[in-house]
């Protein structure tokens, strides 16, 4: 867990404002650090991938999905819910990534996060050892002027962690949280 503290504290910071799930696409350590906000805040928490890397269902909130992102994306609506927080590491490819980011993001609930792992590695070195191409939406992602995003280098060993922001529409004289108007 020492690994995930600046999405540990992000999150847990807009959670309780925001009515809404968490999903994790890719499975591992940080599913130990989101089921603990999805047990805090009392939320369902969906967690993809190929193969179990939590040892089973983790609480009475943690959903478990053994399956391919597309597979998961494909039933997503089904479960009736809206995120709040997305946390994306998975494949490590920039097209699957991609595809992963916008499909959470058009679902995502206003004033919500998404993290994605693995989007400023240190050198080639860690783009062929494990992080792949997905830097590469993070460069198109900062182009976008409707989206705000924040990366930041060290916060997951040298791999980089980016945190998207959806914006919402809120009165220019509220902060953030108060009096939005949808």
């Amino acid at each position: 867990m020492a690994h995930w503290p600046i999405m540990k504290s992000i999150a847990g910071f807009i959670i309780p404002k925001f009515e809404g799930c968490i999903v994790e696409i890719g499975a591992g350590h940080s599913s130990r650090v989101l089921n603990e906000l999805a047990v805090q805040f009392k939320r369902d928490f969906y967690s993809c991938d190929v193969i179990d890397r939590t040892n089973g269902k983790l609480s009475l909130y943690h959903h478990q999905k053994i399956m391919k992102s597309v597979d998961f994306m494909q039933e997503w609506d089904s479960y009736n819910e809206k995120p709040t927080i997305v946390f994306i590491d998975g494949t490590h490819k920039y097209d699957t990534t991609k595809l992963e980011f916008w499909f959470f993001y058009k679902r995502l609930v206003p004033g919500g996060a998404m993290f994605m792992h693995d989007m400023l590695p240190a050198s080639d070195g860690y783009i062929k050892r494990g992080c792949g191409d997905v830097y590469k939406l993070r460069l198109e992602l900062e182009k976008d002027p409707n989206i705000e995003i924040l990366t930041f280098p060290h916060a997951t060993v040298e791999f980089g962690m980016s945190v998207v922001f959806k914006k919402h529409r809120y009165n220019n004289y509220s902060p953030p949280g108060e009096h939005y108007d949808y």
